[in-house]
C-alpha cells in the first residue's frame, strides 16, 4: 500500500503514516507505522507492506470488504485522516488447471491468436 503526502509548511516536517486494516466485522487485520522527514514544499510516496492471516476473500456471492484506515501524525498529533476500501481475491494460474480465482475455475472466453 502507498500513500503519497505532501509538505504544505515552510519549513521540514517529520510525519508518522499510521495505516490500520479492519476487515468487515471491523475487527483488526494488521496495522503499520511510517516515519519520514519531508523538506519543506517536499513530497514523498511512503509504502508499506501488509500480511494478512486467513483472509476473508471477496468475491460477487461473498463481497468482504477491507478498510485500510490511514492517518498522517505531525509531532504527534493527527493532522489528516482517510479510509480506503479494498478486496482480496486470491489468483492461480498453471497449465494443468487454468485460472482459478479463490480456488474456482474461471473459463476464459475470446483471445487473439498471434501469427
Amino acid at each position: 500500500m502507498a500513500v503519497r503526502i505532501e509538505n504544505r509548511a515552510q519549513t521540514a516536517q517529520d510525519v508518522t503514516v499510521r495505516i490500520r486494516l479492519v476487515d468487515s466485522k471491523k475487527a483488526g487485520a494488521g496495522s503499520r507505522d511510517a516515519r519520514q522527514s519531508l523538506a519543506a514544499g517536499g513530497t514523498a510516496s511512503v509504502k508499506q507492506v501488509f500480511t494478512v492471516a486467513a483472509p476473508q476473500l471477496w468475491s460477487v456471492d461473498s463481497p468482504q470488504l477491507y478498510r485500510a484506515k490511514s492517518k498522517l501524525l505531525v509531532g504527534g498529533r493527527p493532522t489528516d485522516t482517510w479510509a480506503t476500501a479494498f478486496g482480496i481475491r486470491k489468483l492461480e494460474v498453471d497449465a494443468e488447471r487454468g485460472l482459478r480465482i479463490n480456488g474456482e475455475p474461471v473459463k476464459l472466453k475470446g483471445g487473439l491468436h498471434a501469427p
